[in-house]
């Protein structure tokens, strides 16, 4: 599902995007990976509290899972607190 809205998003169909994200939320609550994906997805929409608040479970999740990607996740979470103007 990752990957199709991924596509959705290289294809400027931004919403369709984020429904299949947020679908994937659903499916797969306890992967810090879809989370990270939705941020990403609202990012690009503009949606920079959402995004941040989606970046910061991804992170939330993957430290709870020893996921492997967690500093991509932090990353992309320190990014858009830059971006925002944000301290932390």
């Amino acid at each position: 599902l990752n990957r199709i809205g991924y596509q959705l998003m290289g294809n400027n169909k931004l919403q369709s995007a984020l429904d299949v994200f947020a679908y994937n939320i659903e499916l797969y609550p306890g992967s810090a990976n879809v989370y990270d994906s939705y941020g990403e997805g609202l990012e690009q929409a503009g949606r920079l509290k959402e995004a941040l608040e989606n970046y910061r479970k991804a992170v939330s999740v993957g430290e709870i899972n020893h996921d492997p990607n967690l500093p991509i996740y932090r990353q992309h979470q320190e990014t858009l607190k830059i971006k925002k103007g944000l301290k932390e």
